[in-house]
């Protein structure tokens, strides 16, 4: 509808994936990056997590639309299937023949055997991409880890992509699919873009469907980072419905009003009218009377839309509820005093370490900070466990349409300490749990670097580290001479995640690393707030 009226060829923020549009900032150019790593090692799986509406689908249709050379990739999109549907799904998409009559799950399996073989012969290498694999059953996850098992002599016959939301880390934690966490060579998760990756991917997606000159605003690109919390798909919504206002309006350019306008149509806080609206604007200009009340649209809908009054007035004056007093948090955050960016709460964390944020390189908050020697951990959960890892964290907050992030410094009773530069804020918790999710980050620091993840049977110097701090912890020895990770280290690890509320799986990734971290660092910054620093609390 809006496309000849911005010079447009095609729909610039189509909801579906096309890999045409596709938008490759620093972190999703490394996710790709790790696709492409994980399809070239020789079996195994790749996890790709995030959040919906990351861009995740698209990563995956950009890979199956372009493998690279000698990859055949069979893409999955329906995770709600049997086991024995599943593997005549991949035998589908790899170019099998449909099996004649049922096929038990066992004919399934061979036949798919056979010509895994047969690509194997002809210098092929088989990908199987499972999108919204977190919603894959226990049955069918434990169908794919036992596809990995069909091999040669040197090497396996099958690669596996899963694609889905941060439930599947979730769900591959479980100790009941160990064996199939122990299998993954490379994993990543998607975040959302920042405000500047949001205003370079609303430009890539209007250049790419034709546009010659900018029609986003700086001001109205800042909104839409704000509206949609840096998720593509909340992108894509804002953007179209902002266009299709704009075009109503008759304008050229997209403004702040207008994205606000769009943002609150799609949240339901107001009554959708642009549709028809463009239908009367359409028609006014074929009948060359009513040019005049385009640029007006929006202001002669606002009084159309005003409720009719009632039948019967009565002269006694309405009674005027008096607004509620904002809370200690939300005045701050309407003050600016907390100002609620990423990059700033970030900042307040990481100076409690002694990093200068601001000096720091990289595309994101966690890359930055990685960057300085730090870790950054992200988890969901509640404020117990936050307590529980007793260092600086930053948590994201929801007031109405707005998402802030705040970096908690410290505990003081029942209240919070928010840090904002120098300055710590008392905030009663209550207020804090109040606007907040679930979502924190963690930032803590190791000596020397630690990997990602350590998994029973490895063997590496990460093995006589992780005894080390196990030793200091339980007393049970700092050595381990054999240097692997054996059923008694194993043991120990177990016992040390079940004491302080992680998953028990044995497995060693960032959450149980930064709970070994903070039992023997003596000079990390902590939650605790001793009483010379409480006189330099501000209460507001």
């Amino acid at each position: 509808m809006y496309l000849a009226h911005f010079g447009l060829a095609e729909p610039p923020f189509s909801l579906t994936p096309d890999p045409r549009f596709l938008y490759l900032g620093p972190n999703h150019r490394e996710g790709l990056a790790h696709l492409i790593y994980g399809v070239g090692e020789a079996g195994g799986f790749v996890q790709l997590t995030g959040e919906a509406g990351t861009g995740k689908t698209t990563l995956g249709r950009a890979m199956a639309e372009a493998p690279p050379p000698g990859v055949d990739v069979a893409l999955v999109i329906n995770p709600r299937l049997t086991p024995a549907e599943l593997v005549a799904t991949i035998g589908d998409e790899l170019g099998l023949p449909p099996c004649p009559g049922e096929g038990s799950l066992k004919t399934l399996v061979d036949r798919l055997n056979r010509h895994l073989l047969a690509l194997h012969a002809a210098g092929r290498r088989p990908v199987v991409i499972i999108d919204e694999a977190q919603g894959l059953s226990r049955e069918a996850l434990e169908q794919v880890r036992l596809l990995t098992n069909l091999e040669t002599t040197t090497r396996k016959l099958l690669q596996v992509v899963l694609i889905g939301q941060p439930e599947l880390a979730a769900t591959m934690a479980r100790r009941d699919l160990r064996q199939l966490a122990q299998r993954v060579t490379a994993r990543f998760h998607l975040v959302p873009l920042d405000r500047r990756e949001t205003a370079a991917y609303v430009a890539h997606r209007m250049q790419t469907a034709g546009a010659t000159r900018p029609i986003f605003g700086a001001g109205a690109l800042a909104l839409v980072h704000r509206f949609s919390r840096g998720l593509p798909r909340l992108i894509n919504a804002v953007c179209d419905r902002a266009l299709l206002g704009a075009f109503v309006q008759g304008d050229l350019t997209v403004g702040r009003r207008t994205v606000r306008r769009a943002a609150a149509e799609l949240q339901g806080r107001r009554r959708p009218h642009w549709s028809w609206g463009a239908g009367l604007a359409v028609a006014g200009s074929l009948a060359v009377a009513a040019g005049w009340w385009a640029s007006d649209l929006f202001r002669t809908l606002d009084r159309a839309t005003v409720a009719s009054p009632p039948a019967e007035v009565h002269p006694e004056a309405p009674v005027v509820s008096p607004k509620p007093r904002p809370s200690r948090l939300e005045a701050l955050l309407q003050e600016g005093a907390l100002a609620g960016e990423t990059e700033e709460a970030f900042a307040a964390a990481s100076s409690r370490w002694g990093v200068d944020f601001a000096s720091l390189p990289g595309a994101t908050a966690c890359e930055r900070v990685v960057g300085a020697g730090l870790h950054c951990v992200y988890g969901r959960g509640t404020w117990e466990a936050v307590v529980r890892h007793n260092r600086p964290a930053i948590l994201e907050l929801a007031r109405g349409d707005e998402r802030h992030h705040v970096a908690v410094v410290g505990v003081d009773g029942d209240d919070l300490l928010l840090a904002a530069g120098t300055v710590e804020w008392a905030v009663p918790r209550a207020e804090v749990e109040a606007l907040w999710g679930g979502d924190y980050a963690i930032l803590w620091r190791s000596d020397p670097p630690l990997p990602e993840l350590l998994r029973p049977g490895e063997s590496s110097a990460s093995v006589a580290r992780l005894a080390e701090l196990l030793g200091r912890i339980d007393g049970q020895g700092r050595r381990h001479p054999s240097g692997w990770y054996d059923a008694a280290l194993q043991r120990r690890v177990v016992a040390f995640q079940h004491s302080r509320g992680l998953d028990p799986d044995g497995l060693v990734g960032e959450q149980t690393w930064a709970a070994l971290s903070r039992e023997v660092e003596g000079t990390a910054p902590t939650l605790e707030v001793p009483s010379a620093r409480r006189s330099r609390v501000v209460h507001p």
